[in-house]
């Protein structure tokens, strides 16, 4: 037995008898699959509305019923799709240490501090290196600053990673060294070079006002700077849950996301989003520890485009398998004016799935050199490559996705923006990430603020010809910085 997602399809369906024979097509397709047990169904009360069911059946059932199915059918595997964080270049092949793994040698102490202050709930990971190839653990510091982690049987310490719980850099130690002092982030906000990079000069609270933005990632705050953001819910396991504090962030990348396009600073110093004037719509695909399937990322498409009218849709995740299911979703959204923006990738190969996708924006990310401190994992991400290198000190951080779906560039090394604290009650953190998935929310926000300024947003219909004003207004304002298509598209995400 097999997980699989069934769904009908929804684009092209243009009258309510259309899209009524496409939903009643799942029910057919479940009756002719003996072996299906239901795993998920969100089986909407609206009759027009997509069901997305997920099963477990025998795979040869399914291919017979699949290859037997009409063209409103989707029939699939369930396919996983994670957030784009990303690892340094030289280690991200490390796995996992555990029991698996060889017998426990010794212990390695790590001691972490922040401006010579130890930094407590800071997550620790250990690269080792042996005769059994890379490996990896993780822990997390105490009051003091330390943590221990067990080292494999004959491996060294290849380098040390500490992701402070905000305030500080991201830090990696090459080598054996096991002492951490992480530098202070930068509080001169609330503009940072990724809002200079892309043509905006001053802080305006309005930008972006007028236009609806929805975010699909890890959830969202609490953060005193997004208090303005509507938290729509979690879209897990097939269930709709609208509750309060459903959408709540359990990673924080989500909230960083949707910081970097619409913070609204509260305090000197703290850095804005690109678009701070928009509405912002929030939905949680992710559970804590899990990935999230092509069923729960196309029911979240759906609320956002269909239930709140948003004009733009950022997802900052990815899968190198394409699916059918989301790729409707999208379709259907572009049919209702949502253009969907996304973040290439950062395996530092072909461009990720949606991203992939024509009717995407496919969104690479940028470093800017001399930015972060030398110490910092935001250093790391130069690239060797020359051609890598673009006009400004701007480069393709070498991490980056890049093909020939890119469509644009946008910075997303060290980028700061809030987090929610994950293990205290602060609602002010700030944090430095790096990846597409931080690229792709700055270009979305400038494709916000580039909207907000076209005379008679409000009156345009909310079909097909919004989506694709969208992207033009996006892609018609991009600057070449001399990199080559594959890397930048058209150029970096710009407002003139």
């Amino acid at each position: 037995m097999a997980r699989f997602v069934i769904a009908n399809r929804r684009a092209g369906r243009f009258t309510a008898d259309a899209k009524a024979a496409s939903r009643f097509s799942v029910a057919v397709a479940l009756d002719g699959i003996s072996s299906a047990r239901i795993v998920e169904d969100n089986e909407p009360d609206d009759p027009l509305a997509r069901r997305v069911v997920v099963v477990e059946a025998d795979p040869v059932e399914v291919e017979r019923e699949r290859a037997a199915a009409g063209p409103d059918t989707i029939i699939e595997p369930e396919i996983l799709h994670h957030p784009l964080t990303v690892l340094p270049n030289d280690l991200a092949s490390a796995v996992p240490f555990g029991a698996a793994t060889a017998a426990i040698g010794n212990v390695t102490r790590i001691v972490v501090t922040g401006g010579g202050a130890a930094l407590a709930s800071c997550q620790v990971t250990v690269f080792f290196r042996g005769f059994g190839g890379t490996s990896n653990a993780e822990a997390v510091t105490d009051a003091q600053g330390q943590c221990n982690v067990p080292n494999p049987a004959g491996a060294v310490v290849a380098g040390v990673l500490a992701l402070p719980n905000g305030g500080f850099w991201p830090t990696l130690s090459r080598g054996a060294a096991t002492a951490i002092d992480c530098a202070q982030l930068p509080a001169d906000g609330p503009l940072g070079w990724w809002h200079a990079a892309t043509g905006i000069a001053a802080f305006d609270p309005g930008l972006g006002s007028g236009v609806r933005v929805g975010v699909i990632d890890t959830g969202l705050g609490p953060h005193r700077c997004l208090r303005h953001a509507h938290g729509i819910g979690s879209f897990i396991d097939g269930i709709e849950d609208s509750q309060p504090g459903a959408s709540d962030d359990v990673q924080g990348h989500g909230t960083h996301v949707a910081g970097t396009i619409g913070a609204r600073p509260v305090a000197a110093g703290q850095y804005g989003g690109i678009a701070p004037g928009v509405d912002l719509f929030a939905a949680r695909v992710f559970a804590p520890g899990k990935l999230a399937s092509n069923a729960d990322i196309a029911n979240a498409i759906d609320a956002l485009s269909r239930g709140h009218a948003v004009d733009l849709i950022n997802m900052s995740l990815g899968a190198a398998t394409p699916s059918e299911v989301i790729h409707d979703a999208i379709l259907d959204a572009a049919e209702r004016g949502t253009l969907c923006i996304v973040a290439a990738g950062n395996d530092d190969g072909p461009v990720n799935y949606p991203a992939a996708f024509p009717e995407c924006v496919a969104v690479s990310a940028l470093g800017l050199a001399g930015w972060a401190p030398p110490t910092s994992l935001s250093a790391t991400r130069l690239p060797q490559a020359a051609d890598c290198f673009g006009r400004d000190n701007l480069f393709l951080a070498n991490f980056s996705c890049f093909g020939p779906e890119i469509d644009c560039a946008a910075p997303g090394v060290g980028i700061i923006a809030p987090i929610p604290d994950l293990v205290g009650d602060s609602d002010t953190l700030y944090a430095a990430m790096d990846g597409t998935s931080m690229a792709s929310p700055v270009a979305c926000g400038i494709a916000a603020a580039l909207l907000s300024q076209y005379p008679g947003i409000a009156a345009l219909p909310r079909d097909a010809s919004r989506a694709a004003l969208c992207r033009s207004l996006l892609t018609s304002g991009l600057q070449d910085i001399g990199l080559a298509p594959k890397y930048q598209g058209r150029g970096i995400a710009f407002m003139p």
